[in-house]
């Protein structure tokens, strides 16, 4: 699969806790990011696109490792550029802000993410509104990867009490912004029940990649799968790989073993299960 410049091949087989050579660009690449911002020099990442409730934020949390907000209503009204830092050296703490130079902002504690998430989206965009000005947020952990994901609001038709009532173009055109780059991974979101054809991130992504050089299905909520899921799966009428996760796993090893204990995923090919393949694909 043809991936953006610094996601390298060479790394396909090693394990993703010892992909040295790519930790090290994905590295060098995160230290310099807000400079080449500044200069509209496009630089990888990864953006999470997908209909309100698939499972976005979970998936999120699940491969950066941090909480983020959670609820039963739109709950990402503005896009989240979390910037991770692998720093075996320094104590794990977050920076956030709305603007992309975090030089001069506040120093908090990973469990407070999720509340400065929050409030920082309530001032940027009013109860029901998704707005287009991002949340910056730099993560540093002695453990994971160094990468930048994109949360972007869930494809929607309808805003809280319809206080927007161009919300089904706003959140599609937030979509098209961030995934026409070409240095861009898109992560495709779909519930397991949903009729894969038809979902508008998969259409959206083969707008700007119709050969799938840079994208992947994630089938989230894989609890609530049934027989059909393998065909979804290995179905090649959409000409697109797809990757299940258990976003409700509290570890990898409870994922693994949920798989493991689903008839619905007997005889689905390994390559195509789990968050910790998932993210090996991310840096292959």
């Amino acid at each position: 699969m043809k991936w953006p410049t610094c996601f390298s091949p060479a790394a396909h087989e090693r394990p993703f806790q010892v992909s040295t050579t790519i930790q090290k660009k994905l590295d060098a690449i995160e230290e310099i990011r807000a400079d080449l911002h500044e200069e509209n020099i496009e630089v990888p990442g990864v953006v999470v696109a997908g209909a309100q409730s698939s499972g976005k934020s979970s998936l999120l949390e699940n491969i950066s490792g941090i909480q983020l907000p959670s609820g039963e209503t739109i709950t990402t009204r503005a896009p989240l550029i979390i910037r991770m830092e692998h720093n075996a050296k320094a104590d794990p703490h977050a920076l956030i802000n709305d603007v992309s130079d975090l030089a001069n902002s506040e120093k908090i504690d990973l469990s407070d993410i999720p509340s400065k998430i929050v409030e920082i989206t309530n001032n940027l965009a009013s109860d029901g509104i998704v707005a287009d000005t991002p949340i910056h947020l730099k993560v540093v952990q002695r453990t994971g990867p160094s990468m930048t994901l994109i949360d972007l609001p869930g494809i929607t038709h309808l805003s809280k009490n319809n206080v927007q009532e161009d919300i089904h173009q706003k959140t599609v055109e937030l979509v098209r912004k961030y995934i026409k780059n070409e240095q861009m991974i898109i992560l495709c979101v779909v519930p397991a029940l949903d009729d894969f054809s038809n979902a508008e991130s998969i259409k959206l992504a083969k707008e700007f990649d119709p050969e799938h050089h840079r994208t992947i299905g994630v089938i989230t909520k894989t609890d609530m799968a049934n027989i059909s899921i393998r065909d979804k799966i290995m179905s090649s009428t959409l000409g697109l790989e797809f990757i299940a996760v258990n976003n409700k796993s509290t570890s990898r090893a409870a994922e693994a073993k949920f798989f493991e204990q689903s008839s619905f995923f007997d005889h689905v090919p390994e390559q195509h299960i789990g968050t910790e393949t998932l993210i090996k694909k991310i840096v292959a």
